[in-house]
């Protein structure tokens, strides 16, 4: 705001998301193995990835926008052609 200074002495952003967000061998561990083996369960069916909706434009961001809200967005993602 004009006028105002801005001055903090809040931790700086790097410190305060590093304190937030510890890694865990755990979570890289599994992480790793989902890596090595998405392409093969792919691949094979064992997962599938959803059916994509796709728009012609941005010109049908509104209508992607307006499926959201109305609840009509089921087992597929809306994609936009730009």
């Amino acid at each position: 705001m004009a006028g105002q200074s801005c001055s903090s002495k809040s931790a700086e952003p790097e410190t305060v998301l590093t304190d937030q967000l510890q890694a865990s061998v755990d979570d890289h561990e599994l992480s790793a193995e989902l890596f090595e083996k998405l392409p093969s369960w792919l691949e094979d069916g064992t997962i599938k990835p959803n059916n994509v909706k796709l728009f012609d434009s941005l010109d049908s961001i509104h209508e992607g926008f307006g499926m959201h809200r109305d609840g009509k967005i089921s087992s597929f993602k809306i994609v936009y052609k730009v």
